[in-house]
């Protein structure tokens, strides 16, 4: 079993698998496509090129939030634990804890 990858080892192999997506449809039909991150043929931004750059956008926004809702997400836990907020079964977390920074934030805390 393959140990459990980090939010940026993740994030790092999901851009080298779009990039050998992109390796490989420019291969088999001949369009030059660049790898993300690189700017590249006007010719060879295609609608292929455009969703797998808007997929490696989303890719890096999960890099970016992963680490945010587990952070929030402890911050629940602690607050619950020492009974600051209350957090129902169906709520997250990470909500709750947000909420409570707005609310103390605002001075209602």
């Amino acid at each position: 079993m393959r140990p459990r990858l980090t939010t940026d080892q993740a994030a790092q192999r999901g851009i080298e698998l779009l990039n050998e997506l992109l390796a490989a449809k420019s291969a088999g039909d001949g369009v030059p496509r660049s790898p993300i991150g690189v700017i590249g043929p006007k010719e060879g931004h295609d609608q292929l090129a455009r969703d797998v750059q808007e997929v490696a956008l989303l890719i890096f926004a999960a890099q970016q939030s992963i680490p945010l809702m587990e952070s929030l997400t402890d911050l629940g836990r602690s607050l619950e634990a020492r009974g600051v907020i209350k957090v129902d079964y169906s709520d997250s977390y990470a909500q709750k804890a947000l909420e409570y920074l707005k609310e103390a934030a605002r001075g209602g805390c």
